[in-house]
């Protein structure tokens, strides 16, 4: 079969490791006009269920957890893991500071542009037994056009991290165009290529959407639906950082701890996905630090800010109950990580010094309390 040939290309944005924004506006307006169907669709579906949502949101907020839902382990190490890529500094130096902080949970990001260096996301993931490893296979324009590319891709990244790796997240930023989506009638259609793993290994977890930031309708869209993918934990990158600290308010109602209950409220509803909410990406991006920033330095905050920030976002998660795990995007990144890799030198953040205590606490509760005696 002839491989199809994408109409827009994206260029990848080594140093914030991101795509840069659409650079063809023209065709970016027409792919969206193209996709007015599916706009519809979300429109409707939103329409539909607020009124449920709504009044599982205000019972949320009363106290009342949804039937089934899993609740995070009181346990930091448990509760608290890494996302991160191999582009911010050699592999082997990352495995070294992953067993040295001494995270369980680590999420890594697997481009389908990268397979011809697959084999040295396999020796990292072998770098760190004492880590629970999940695997985000992360798309381009190419593979969202074509689905028998995508499979493919699937097939070797599954084939080559398996039993290693048994949970998968099926793509990123499923409603953002800089990550190659023009709907989410799009994703859920790449998504559901991945339904067929599930006959080939016995116990894969397929998890999704991967919605950034707080947008209620991409998840409703993406969580009720009649494509064929069921998402075994629903994984949101959780961004609140234009927000400053996560206890401010959007909209004056939503700060941090709102948000999630607003997100399980819809969850709650969902009709092809587990009651697993995590939190697979959030930060804060770092002042002066150029090209490396993922945002405009209006966003940027001070290392000290950055801390706070980040044990508050931490423990307000933890205490909704409803979210069962955090992915901290990441450990080392100039931009916006824990640790700033300068030439083959390390700079620890003072971020990086309350992440630790915090995996090393007994519990939240105590982590809470050891950071806020400080």
């Amino acid at each position: 079969m002839v491989s199809k040939k994408s109409p827009i290309e994206i260029p990848w944005h080594a140093p914030s490791e991101q795509p840069y924004v659409v650079p063809d506006k023209a065709l970016k307006r027409s792919l969206q006009r193209a996709a007015l169907d599916d706009y519809l669709k979300a429109l409707g579906t939103s329409l539909w269920f607020s009124p449920i949502i709504a009044a599982r949101y205000f019972a949320i907020r009363a106290g009342h957890v949804p039937k089934g839902w899993a609740k995070p382990s009181p346990v930091p190490k448990e509760f608290l893991g890494f996302a991160v890529g191999l582009q911010s500094c050699p592999w082997q130096r990352l495995a070294e500071e992953i067993h040295t902080i001494g995270a369980k949970h680590i999420l890594l990001r697997i481009p389908v542009w990268d397979l011809q260096f697959l084999q040295d996301y396999v020796d990292f993931i072998q770098a760190i037994p004492q880590c629970e490893v999940v695997v985000c296979i992360m798309q381009d324009r190419e593979h969202i056009i074509d689905h028998v590319r995508w499979r493919r891709a699937l097939s070797s990244i599954v084939a080559a991290t398996w039993t290693r790796v048994k949970q998968f997240q099926i793509g990123q930023g499923s409603n953002r165009t800089k990550w190659a989506f023009f709907s989410m009638g799009e994703y859920l259609a790449l998504a559901e290529q991945a339904s067929f793993l599930r006959d080939q290994y016995e116990g894969i977890e397929l998890i999704g959407p991967g919605v950034l930031d707080f947008e209620l309708i991409p998840n409703m869209r993406a969580l009720i639906h009649q494509f064929d993918i069921n998402f075994d934990a629903i994984a949101s990158a959780l961004y609140v950082d234009r927000r400053g600290s996560p206890r401010n308010k959007q909209m004056g109602v939503f700060d941090l701890t709102a948000k999630i209950q607003a997100l399980a409220a819809v969850a709650a509803c969902a009709t092809k996905s587990k009651r697993r909410l995590w939190i697979t990406e959030t930060n804060w991006p770092l002042k002066h630090q150029g090209e490396f920033s993922p945002t405009s330095e209006n966003e940027c905050v001070s290392e000290e800010d950055y801390d706070q920030f980040m044990q508050h976002y931490i423990i307000d998660a933890w205490k909704t109950q409803l979210v069962e795990r955090v992915y901290w995007w990441q450990l080392v990144a100039k931009g916006y990580g824990l640790i700033d890799y300068r030439n083959g030198d390390l700079y620890y953040r003072p971020a990086y010094a309350s992440f630790k205590y915090m995996l090393e606490a007994e519990s939240m509760t105590a982590a809470e309390e050891l950071l806020s005696a400080q």
